[in-house]
């Protein structure tokens, strides 16, 4: 018995001038007809970047600066299989910009500093006491030989 295909055509401008076309071949199996497909959009620009909405259909899924990311990590905690297929294109496109299971694009996080560009890195859940890490011992302020005691307390908290 052979598995059924479905193609896809989609056009794109190369950046260089002119028309060029994806083809998308997809062989449907057990283990990829069941796939959720999301779609990003612009949600607002924040002081730490531009943040996306991931949705499903009218369903908003996650808000972040990595919507495949955390949609992944989302569908996982509401119930769904770690081994079903995530697609996602970008609002007003039809072409699949990504694609991966679950699994691993939960597992996954964007890293990026001044020497290194974007790049993937293993996620690390924020710590589940709060946002701020917690600061103690003594510090040396700026221009000034004295130091200051920091009590315990969450850095970042308000006084």
């Amino acid at each position: 018995m052979t598995a059924p295909i479905r193609t896809t055509h989609s056009p794109a401008e190369h950046p260089l001038g002119g028309v060029f076309w994806f083809l998308t071949i997809t062989i449907m199996t057990k283990e990829n007809s069941d796939q959720i497909h999301i779609t990003v959009r612009p949600a607002k620009l924040t002081p730490s970047g531009q943040r996306y909405e991931a949705r499903c259909g009218k369903d908003i899924i996650a808000t972040s600066r990595t919507p495949f990311l955390a949609a992944a990590r989302a569908l996982i905690d509401r119930g769904h299989s770690p081994d079903m297929v995530l697609t996602m294109s970008h609002e007003g496109h039809d072409t699949v910009a990504l694609r991966s299971t679950l699994r691993a694009a939960a597992s996954l996080r964007v890293v990026e500093n001044d020497t290194a560009g974007p790049r993937f890195g293993r996620y690390r859940p924020p710590p589940a006491e709060g946002r701020f890490p917690v600061v103690t011992g003594r510090a040396k302020t700026a221009g000034s030989g004295s130091a200051c005691v920091v009590p315990h307390e969450t850095a970042g908290a308000a006084q």
